[in-house]
């Protein structure tokens, strides 16, 4: 069996993992690169359709 201690540890591990997660999410230039990714995505999709209608 696993002891506590161990078990604690992991959570705390974890939880430190989703917190630096959330930090680099919070960037002001990551959010801009998803933003730009999210266009680029948009337009390929909207050109895609745009060829199968025609």
């Amino acid at each position: 069996m696993e002891n506590p201690e161990s078990d604690k540890r992991q959570k705390q591990s974890k939880k430190r993992k989703y917190q630096q997660c959330l930090k680099w999410l919070r960037k002001p230039q990551t959010l801009r690169l998803l933003f730009q990714l999210g266009l680029v995505i948009y337009k390929l999709l909207k050109w895609l359709i745009e060829l199968l209608q025609n």
